[in-house]
């Protein structure tokens, strides 16, 4: 309805059977792929793909550090995997929550408790790895 002239109308039928014929090739050579085909496929490839995210968002956390201290690349490395692993697999101890009175704003909404992350959350992962110094 927005086309003004003849070439615009060409253009649109044009990609209008482009498409068509795209949706009749997809239709003709893939119909072997089934909904199980694709979701059996996604159970094979997820943890491959699962660690290779995990592992491009630990070398941008690292990188993105402005300092390591005292620590190497690699010690940050096994740092960061402690700090996941106690997040991710090791249930957190009960967080004690603030009184109301610290948690409310100035017009009286409530605000989300923060998270802190000490040496009872790291466990024994605290001891395998002493600060330097």
């Amino acid at each position: 309805m927005q086309i003004q002239d003849d070439g615009g109308f060409l253009s649109l039928m044009r990609e209008y059977f482009a498409s068509l014929e795209l949706l009749l090739i997809s239709f003709r050579e893939f119909t072997v792929i089934s909904d199980e085909t694709i979701l059996s496929e996604r159970r094979k490839h997820r943890n491959k793909i699962v660690n290779s995210i995990e592992s491009f968002s630990k070398r941008s956390a690292i990188r993105n550090l402005k300092t390591l201290e005292r620590f190497t690349k690699e010690q940050a490395g096994f740092i960061y995997d402690a700090l996941y692993k106690a997040m991710c697999e090791v249930p957190p101890p009960p967080a004690v929550a603030p009184p109301p009175s610290l948690l409310a704003t100035n017009d009286g909404h409530q605000e989300r408790v923060e998270t802190r992350i000490g040496i009872p959350t790291f466990g024994e992962s605290a001891q395998r790895f002493p600060r330097p110094g």
